[in-house]
């Protein structure tokens, strides 16, 4: 007999907490730029995934306040863990947050391991990372002169 929900919701149609899961493949565990990530910047690279659900890629929006409070680590650790992962390809920082009328607006992000909306794959620029590299300063333009190549023009 099957079941009338679908796998991952209960039964009032809800879905359920424990079915959702923030994946890192095998070849982002394997790469130099993650072998090289500090502890810190792992931990926030994983707060960021949770706050990616699927569709909201360019849209994350995450405050080193935040972090620092989620990760029991001080508000300068947390700004530099997001600077790292920018150094090394896995994030874009897509606007800077700011304080408006005293509302804080937090920073966006995209993340380079996730495909992003109207992208047909992740950019991956942490794959292309090597000791010594900064993709702040210096960022992998051969890799995306052969992104631009590949990739179909979308009209």
């Amino acid at each position: 007999m099957t079941s009338k929900h679908k796998a991952g919701t209960k039964r009032w149609g809800k879905e359920s907490k424990q079915d959702r899961f923030c994946a890192l493949p095998f070849q982002l565990i394997d790469s130099d730029a993650f072998k090289h990530l500090s502890t810190s910047a792992l931990c926030v690279l994983v707060l960021l995934k949770r706050c990616f659900n699927g569709n909201n890629n360019g849209e994350i929006h995450l405050s080193c306040r935040e972090v620092a409070k989620k990760a029991k680590i001080s508000r300068n650790t947390a700004t530099k863990a997001f600077k790292e992962l920018q150094q090394k390809g896995f994030i874009t920082k897509v606007q800077q947050g700011y304080f408006a009328a005293g509302c804080p607006v937090a920073t966006t992000w995209k993340l380079n391991t996730d495909k992003n909306k109207g992208e047909n794959r992740p950019s991956n620029e942490w794959k292309f990372w090597h000791v010594g590299d900064d993709f702040l300063e210096n960022p992998p333009t051969h890799y995306m002169a052969q992104i631009s190549a590949t990739q179909p023009q979308i009209v």
